[in-house]
């Protein structure tokens, strides 16, 4: 329930019994018996007693019912980060912070210590505040992506990813591309997947009706972008930098942010 609906709903509890008493009053002065004023009173405090409790829930509700229409990750600060299931399982630590030369945008950088340092980072932009946190993206080299050595890692972050930086408002729009990138596999691979206690068998020949987003996470795109509810979307694109590693991004904002 939006706030919108809750200051509805709310307005016409307090319209019907305002109703109620000026009915009870009408009674009173037509000559009603003192008895009946009496189980009218009676009526209308059982009534004002669920008035009050609608008052208290929507009260109690109020910071969520605002939170659920704003689109900055539902309010997510960079402190809360690190908590997070998904920054713990990768060990994702700060390295760093970049400012965009052209936005000045600000971004912190994340980074997985040990054999897998300088292959996958986590880029989050932050609000003038510095800890509102405004969009994510993730930086992963292509090699670790195309590394049959490495390749299941690296679809285990970007699927996680995806799944984590999306906010709830609109994560029911990314369980295909999630499925893809875990479950798709690449020339000269073949993955199983675990379906209840048996073990499906998934080669390149059925993975061909590949969307746009796949290929380009497989590398055979340069780019493409995912729309999703609430006017949120995933851009995910091949590039590289003079000098540095070819790269995929993965990208997930609000056309509000």
């Amino acid at each position: 329930m939006r706030f919108e609906e809750a200051a509805i709903l709310l307005g016409m509890a307090v319209r019907w019994v305002q109703c109620r008493i000026i009915a009870a009053r009408s009674c009173d002065h037509g000559g009603m018996k003192h008895g009946n004023i009496e189980l009218w009173l009676l009526f209308l405090r059982w009534h004002m007693n669920k008035l009050v409790l609608v008052i208290a829930l929507c009260w109690l509700a109020l910071p969520r019912l605002v939170a659920a229409g704003e689109s900055n990750f539902g309010e997510r600060t960079v402190a809360q980060l690190p908590a997070s299931d998904f920054f713990k399982f990768f060990s994702l630590t700060r390295v760093g912070e970049q400012t965009a030369p052209n936005t000045k945008d600000t971004y912190i950088v994340y980074g997985t210590p040990g054999q897998f340092s300088g292959q996958v980072f986590v880029l989050v932009k932050v609000g003038k505040d510095g800890q509102m946190i405004e969009s994510m993206l993730a930086a992963i080299t292509r090699s670790f992506i195309d590394t049959p050595a490495t390749s299941t890692f690296a679809r285990d972050f970007a699927k996680s990813f995806i799944q984590f930086a999306t906010p709830a408002e609109a994560r029911s729009g990314v369980s295909g591309l999630v499925r893809e990138i875990w479950t798709g596999v690449s020339p000269g691979m073949t993955r199983y997947v675990k379906h209840g206690s048996t073990l499906d068998r998934i080669t390149p020949e059925q993975s061909t009706q590949a969307s746009d987003a796949y290929r380009t996470f497989m590398g055979n795109q340069q780019k493409a972008t995912v729309t999703l509810p609430d006017d949120w979307e995933i851009t995910l694109q091949n590039g590289a930098e003079p000098g540095k590693q070819p790269t995929l991004t993965i990208a997930v904002e609000s056309h509000h942010s």
